[in-house]
């Protein structure tokens, strides 16, 4: 299948959000005659075009009439109940590109149009948490809080007092339990956006959703497209 026929006419419907400014001055040396197939027109640009490499893991802004790469995302697969479950292993924007929200377009994409379960890295600057907020905002994007816990080391090298209080605030932040991978248990719970970063809806909780990394659990999000499309 090539790549045109995974999308519809909803790419054209994607919204064009603030971009946060993120290094790329190394694009420039890319030749950006590599990265012409497997290409779709941009959302929202005449010139620019969208290249899918890797088996969609990189994904490429191309200008042909720049004559230049404008931004990279490169995607991996992270352990979690999802086949279709990706992290961001990185984004960059050329310089002479930022400020046209390509960054969020991409994002987008691979929510919206590749249908993909985006989820949080386990550790993110406030550029990152912020970026978070932006895509909770996005109609379509529901972005969720989630803790992994491996029981069997949980009841072997956690103490108890911790665990019970896991238990304990887990049904107090309204959490389900959405799957298991890898032996690991994974529970989403509902976050909101504040002013620079998600939170947990209930106050007063040890469960918050900014990678925390425990020998037995983890903390963090994951974003999915639950709007039409």
């Amino acid at each position: 299948m090539r790549v045109n026929q995974l999308f519809d006419d909803s790419l054209n419907e994607i919204i064009l959000l603030p971009q946060e400014l993120y290094k790329g001055d190394w694009l420039g040396k890319l030749d950006y005659k590599k990265y012409l197939d497997d290409r779709i027109p941009f959302p929202g640009s005449d010139n620019l075009l969208l290249s899918f490499q890797n088996r969609l893991n990189d994904i490429y802004v191309v200008d042909p009439k720049g004559r230049r790469v404008a931004a990279k995302m490169s995607l991996e697969a992270v352990n979690f109940p999802s086949k279709n479950a990706k992290t961001v292993a990185g984004i960059v924007v050329d310089p002479a590109y930022r400020g046209q929200g390509i960054a969020a377009v991409l994002y987008q994409v691979v929510l919206r149009s590749l249908k993909l379960v985006l989820v949080a890295d386990d550790v993110q600057t406030s550029g990152g948490a912020a970026n978070w907020v932006r895509l909770s905002r996005i109609p379509g994007v529901e972005v969720m809080g989630y803790i992994a816990i491996n029981l069997r080391s949980l009841n072997t090298k956690t103490p108890r007092e911790i665990g019970n209080l896991l238990a304990q605030d887990l049904m107090e932040i309204g959490g389900f339990h959405i799957g298991t991978s890898r032996g690991t248990d994974f529970f989403a719970f509902p976050v909101r956006s504040g002013f620079e970063r998600m939170e947990t809806v209930v106050k007063d909780t040890i469960i918050e959703p900014y990678g925390y990394d425990d020998v037995s659990y983890e903390i963090s999000m994951f974003a999915h497209w639950v709007g039409k499309r």
